[in-house]
Order: C-alpha cells, then structure tokens, then sequence
C-alpha cells in the first residue's frame, strides 16, 4: 500500500475537497490513471469551480445573460492572474451599478474636453454593432482627436466598465449593446 497522495489545499483560489471521500477518490486515480488524466481532473474541477463561483457572485442580486457569461469567460482569460479575478472583469456586463475605480477615474479626469460627448455622439451613430464597426469608429474618433489607440480608447474602457481594465474593448462593447454602452459613455461625459 502506496502512502495517499497529498494535493494542495486550494489551487487559483479555489479550495479542493478534502473529505475522506475526496481522499480516497485522489489515491485511486493517482494509482490506476496516467499523468495526464489526473492534471487533466484537477484542471476540470478548478475550471468548473470557477464558473460555479462566477455565477453565484454574478447571480446574486445581479440578472445574468447565460449566452454573454459564455461569450464573455474567453475574453478575461489572457487579463487575469487568478481564476477569480474573472468577477471584476465581467461584473460591468451584469450590472448598471458602475462607479469608476481610482484608476479610471483619473482617466475620465483627464480625457480630453468633449471627447466623451463625441464618442457616445460616433457610438451612437454607428451602422452596426459589431466587433469590427466598434474599433473602426473608436479608431476614428481617437484618429480625429489626434490620439493614439491606447490614449483614444483608456476613457471610453473606463466610463463603460469602470475600470482601466477589462476585456477587449470592442468586443466588451459588443456584449453589452450599444444602448447601454452609448448612455455610460454619456453618463460618463456629464
């Protein structure tokens, strides 16, 4: 008899089961599955936990959208440094209840004047709401003010998410619909 296999105690922030059970069902698999299936559990259990845990927090009080959450969990992958970063990252796409954060705060303070207006203004008179009719607008809008991408789009990430950060910008965008996006950029221009 092999002594038990000791995993740790959370992974990213998600505690693993350690009844005897869970326990018992560890030293199993550690003794009849090859490598890659046990990582290839854990990693499953984690993921699934986290998506458990997203839509506990989002669901609370908060409606969701299940086809948004589905199409919005890809887009934080590459932004957050643990699983459960993925609540601040999304929580714009699920609640109307957006204060800007320090950071963002200071980059509508210092977003050049009537830019704001004028981006709700192109926003709003775009032709389609897609992904690539977002950037080229935005692309526009900032070419037009005489800024870069970065500095063109930092104000308008900030007064729809209340964050610097979030997912891509056009494609958070896109997920929360031009009527909701159109009146934060205005409720952000004052």
């Amino acid at each position: 008899m092999h002594p038990p296999t000791v995993l740790p105690r959370d992974i990213a922030g998600i505690r693993l089961p350690d009844s005897e059970l869970a326990q018992k069902a560890v030293d199993l698999a550690f003794r009849v599955s090859p490598d890659v299936l046990r990582t290839h559990v854990v990693r499953t259990f984690v993921f699934g936990s986290l998506v458990g845990y997203v839509l506990y927090v989002i669901l609370t009080g908060v409606g969701v959208e299940p086809d948004v959450l589905r199409d919005a969990m890809p887009l934080v992958k590459e932004r957050m440094k643990t699983l459960t970063e993925a609540v601040d990252l999304l929580r714009f796409l699920f609640s109307d209840d957006i204060a800007p954060n320090e950071k963002a705060a200071g980059i509508l303070a210092k977003a050049p004047s009537g830019y704001l207006k004028e981006a709700a203004e192109a926003l709003d008179a775009s032709p389609a709401w897609d992904t690539e009719s977002i950037a080229a607008t935005l692309d526009g809008l900032g070419a037009g003010a005489g800024l870069n991408r970065t500095k063109a789009w930092q104000p308008i990430r900030a007064a729809v998410t209340g964050s610097n950060v979030s997912p891509p910008l056009p494609e958070s965008l896109a997920l929360l619909g031009k009527e909701r996006t159109v009146a934060r950029v205005r409720a952000a221009a004052g």
